[in-house]
């Protein structure tokens, strides 16, 4: 009798931990999770010569390659897009235990061929996963950024059976994240647009790890492939910038799937599959509402970039004892024609502090975060070059230029989205006017159309509007970081 007792009381235990360890949001199709291993991270001592060279390693030991379970079928769950079916609003999704078939060049979902097949309801009704993925007007899940034009749908296929598991085999990561660039020829898109999307897919899933495998479906070249790969420049930077970003969150090289060799073949059959794959993430960027990740993604990459590189980590954990002024040169679009001159006057202005004209495009994002940290405030034109200022330590200021719009005849800034949530700084407008404003070629100021002014508009500061804006800016960074006696200008 205690013999069965005891062994009810076991089966009781088993059943309860099994549910929690399997708790997840519902998924289609009702079919098991199966749990994946915990990530393990070495941190490695480094030599001298290393740490001469400004660099803290960090390793990630990578998972061996795991057999896949027989009768095993795909399950899948959903964000967002299982409420909102429309042009404008795509879903992000995990899919659990699916394949990439190389030689179809497409995702495979396998379900039991006597169940139902997934149906998503939506603002259109219920649909089901199939219609959902055919619909070519209203994408199920696009891989980028929503526009019309620029979709990339997530190439995936339903077969009704189970895996063949002699012939397949997981790829090692915890997590893969799939996506594909929107435009990181541009700093501030590489970021927003591409990898606080990744961020974010992992933070919703609660499938946050180190370990994460970025993947590519196609090369990170963005909307501008083939533009990128004539022109060299641009190609060059879009790797550069998703490279550097993407080792912030990540301890895996960025993947290119049809660039690499194991996604064109397999050495044990046509299959590589996962465990989590995470796609989507095309609402996730710019244009979303981004207030719930944004602060903490920036909190993130600064702590994984003080892990890795000592000069960042002394720049953060060095106190500020003086206002440290950096004014943005951007070269090409947008550019402000006498950012020499501003400069200047801003030296003279404020001897007390350090005033720097800074082109990031010219020096290493490691770099740019360091003087970023030291700095308490900073001048940018908008556009991707201001978020420089997502690396300000926290209570710094910064001042944006925006762009004069002939439509509603005032000025606009093209970020405010972001800076309304990033409440870790104080942000402030030079709000721009009309005759301040010089149309660039391929502009053409004769067609008043608010695209050239906003790609093509160069802007001439007015000192007489700008040099008090710079100093409330000053006032309130020394205020809030106890610089009393540097925060007032020269001439006041």
């Amino acid at each position: 009798m205690n013999r069965m007792l005891a062994l009810v009381l076991t089966w009781v235990v088993v059943s309860m931990i099994s549910l929690l360890c399997f708790a997840e949001a519902p998924m289609y199709n009702n079919v098991t999770l199966v749990p994946h291993t915990k990530e393990k991270i070495y941190e490695i001592k480094n030599s001298n010569a290393e740490r001469r060279n400004g660099e803290i390693k960090r390793v990630h030991k990578h998972h061996k390659r795991r057999k896949i379970h027989h009768q095993q079928y795909s399950t899948m769950r959903c964000r967002r897009g299982a409420d909102e079916y429309s042009p404008s609003h795509t879903s992000v999704c995990e899919f659990n235990n699916v394949c990439w078939d190389h030689q179809q060049h497409s995702f495979i979902f396998f379900q039991p061929p006597a169940a139902p097949e997934a149906r998503l309801a939506t603002l259109r009704g219920t649909v089901t996963l199939r219609e959902a993925l055919q619909d070519k007007n209203n994408y199920f899940v696009n891989l980028r950024r929503v526009e019309a034009k620029n979709n990339v749908p997530l190439p995936l296929q339903i077969v009704a059976k189970h895996f063949p598991a002699n012939t397949m085999e997981y790829d090692g990561a915890p997590v893969h994240v799939l996506f594909q660039s929107y435009w990181p020829e541009n700093f501030g898109h590489a970021i927003l647009d591409d990898v606080m999307p990744v961020y974010a897919m992992m933070k919703i899933f609660n499938r946050f790890s180190r370990g994460v495998q970025v993947m590519t479906l196609a090369e990170m070249t963005g909307i501008l492939g083939q533009w990128s790969r004539e022109s060299g420049v641009a190609h060059t930077r879009s790797r550069k910038f998703l490279t550097q970003f993407v080792s912030l969150i990540s301890n895996r090289t960025i993947i290119e799937m049809s660039r690499t060799e194991k996604f064109s073949h397999s050495r044990i059959g046509q299959y590589v599959c996962f465990r989590h794959l995470l796609v989507g993430g095309g609402y996730l960027g710019l244009t979303y509402d981004r207030g719930f990740v944004i602060s903490e993604f920036v909190a993130y990459m600064l702590e994984s970039a003080k892990e890795k590189s000592l000069e960042v980590k002394r720049a953060i954990e060095a106190p500020i004892e003086q206002q440290q002024i950096v004014v943005i040169k951007k070269v090409g679009r947008r550019s402000v024609l006498n950012i020499e001159d501003i400069h200047q006057r801003l030296v003279l202005a404020y001897p007390n502090a350090n005033v720097l004209l800074l082109d990031p495009s010219r020096i290493p994002l490691n770099e740019q975060i360091a003087i970023a940290q030291r700095t308490t405030v900073v001048f940018t034109p908008c556009g991707g070059i201001s978020y420089f200022a997502l690396f300000l330590r926290a209570q710094a200021s910064a001042v944006i230029s925006g762009y004069w719009n002939p439509g509603t005849k005032r000025s606009h800034n093209m970020e405010f989205m972001t800076w309304q949530y990033f409440d870790r700084i104080t942000t402030l407008y030079y709000d721009v006017q009309q005759p301040e404003i010089t149309i660039e070629p391929p502009g053409n100021v004769t067609r008043r159309n608010p695209d050239d002014y906003r790609d093509y508009g160069a802007l001439t500061l007015d000192p007489a509007r700008f040099l008090p804006l710079m100093a409330t800016a000053v006032g309130l960074s020394g205020d809030a970081l106890g610089l009393h006696g540097h925060q007032t200008a020269e001439n006041e």
